[in-house]
């Protein structure tokens, strides 16, 4: 099922030149309802994802990459589900805040169980390996491949060119990206710890979703 008008959906493209691995980047978030009418009817925006969706295009080995936010403004599963059905990405990556946890982990279980291929990747407060090995969102594995636990706009686009490298393929992708430090990555025998990143320069190295 295609959606006609999805909520908050921002696709973007870098047209360089073809970029033979990785093509489609999807971006999910969920920005909560506002409990009054503070922000005087303006759409929240979602400025840390968009930084993220700006570093991965601004990035010169991406080449002719898509990547599209996606905030469905609604805890609907589906909705969720049917944007990615359309699209197809060969990655997603999830913002998870304490309000959208719960929804995002339930989305990633039904990628992971409909699309097994795609890899999947966590960010944002929430995505704490302390909360998803709560009993609740047991077992990781089940849903997502790798946590970036601090700032992300250099280790999304790190671990993009990687999984370019290595061909859009899930399998095995696993063990090439020990090397990437600011990740934590699922195994069947815990969480691997990569270490901490550090930035490679002041503030100004940082993309511009404007």
């Amino acid at each position: 099922m295609i959606l006609s008008q999805p909520i908050h959906c921002t696709p973007i493209m870098n047209n360089t030149t073809t970029n033979a691995g990785l093509d489609r980047v999807a971006l999910l978030c969920l920005t909560p309802e506002i409990d009054a009418a503070e922000n005087g009817g303006a759409a929240l925006p979602t400025y840390g994802i968009h930084r993220i969706q700006a570093a991965l295009l601004d990035t010169p080995e991406l080449q002719n990459l898509e990547v599209r936010v996606f905030d469905a403004g609604t805890d609907n599963v589906e909705v969720y589900l049917e944007y990615i059905e359309e699209y197809r990405p060969q990655l997603v990556g999830f913002s998870l805040f304490v309000w959208s946890t719960t929804c995002m982990i339930r989305v990633a279980r039904e990628i992971r169980r409909r699309f097994p291929d795609t890899l999947i990747v966590f960010g944002g407060p929430s995505a704490r390996t302390a909360l998803l090995d709560l009993d609740e969102f047991n077992f990781p594995g089940d849903y997502v491949d790798v946590l970036v636990t601090r700032e992300g706009e250099e280790v999304i686009s790190e671990l993009a060119c990687e999984y370019a490298a290595h061909g859009a393929r899930r399998a095995g992708f696993h063990e090439k990206i020990r090397h990437v430090s600011g990740l934590k990555i699922v195994s069947d025998k815990g969480w691997i710890d990569t270490g901490l990143s550090v930035g490679r320069g002041g503030l100004d190295r940082i993309s511009s979703p404007y």
